[in-house]
């Protein structure tokens, strides 16, 4: 259930949080789309709940591959640090933390939480929860032809979306 109220809302809000046009890079877009779901999970949601009424799907569908890359790519960091870790306290011997140590991260632990992180599950959980919105505003079953229902461009990017899933990419 849309409601035409914040339909209008994320009309007005398109080229803030998700640029569209041959000038925006990709970065560009994925940036700014991170930066509103961290800032303002809620808000996101509901902005990209209505952004394909304003957008084509293949423009939703591109926003929701690079979207499940960064959750897959964030884990595969996370776990790739964790075996590090392991491997690094298994050399090391165990020594104990200075203070400064203990209390010198506190700055850096919250500038890390701004950052696309796995162990960041706030941030993880709008962003899937932003996929679920988009997801269910897109049909991805219709034109199985190749044919869109304006110009017949949306199968590129539907098999572009489809290959997120593909037997290469885990997601834990």
């Amino acid at each position: 259930v849309h409601n035409p109220v914040a339909s209008a809302l994320s009309s007005l809000l398109l080229n803030s949080y998700f640029p569209q046009g041959s000038r925006v890079s990709a970065t560009d877009q994925l940036k700014r789309a991170l930066t509103f779901m961290a800032s303002t999970p809620d808000s996101a949601i509901a902005f990209f709940a209505n952004v394909t009424h304003h957008l084509s799907d293949d423009a939703a569908l591109k926003l929701a591959s690079m979207l499940i890359k960064c959750l897959v790519s964030s884990v595969e960091i996370a776990t790739q640090g964790e075996s590090d870790d392991e491997e690094r306290e298994l050399r090391q011997p165990k020594r104990r933390k200075s203070s400064k140590a203990k209390h010198g991260g506190a700055a850096e632990a919250s500038a890390s939480n701004e950052a696309l992180s796995a162990s960041n599950t706030a941030l993880m959980a709008t962003i899937a929860r932003v996929l679920q919105r988009l997801l269910e505003s897109v049909d991805l079953a219709s034109d199985e032809d190749g044919g869109d229902k304006e110009n017949g461009q949306n199968s590129c990017e539907k098999a572009k979306f489809v290959s997120c899933f593909d037997s290469e990419t885990q997601i834990y």
